[in-house]
């Protein structure tokens, strides 16, 4: 993946019906590898305004795991 992401970034992906949400919170490299560190959250979104209605308090939405190697 060719993008640059800063950490705090969100990233929004589609299930098959839902919206989800996870954090970019860094990267590494490992034996030549990339690792992606990221917070996912419980919340699913019907569409992209509720997203935005989300993120509008990030701190208010509830982090499922936390993503490490």
């Amino acid at each position: 993946m060719s993008q640059e992401f800063q950490p705090g970034d969100f990233l929004i992906f589609s299930t098959r019906i839902r919206f989800r949400l996870l954090r970019f919170l860094a990267n590494t490299e490992r034996d030549g590898e990339k690792i992606w560190h990221l917070a996912a959250y419980n919340d699913l979104f019907l569409d992209a305004d509720s997203v935005d209605r989300g993120l509008a308090n990030p701190e208010k939405l509830p982090l499922a795991n936390r993503i490490l190697p």
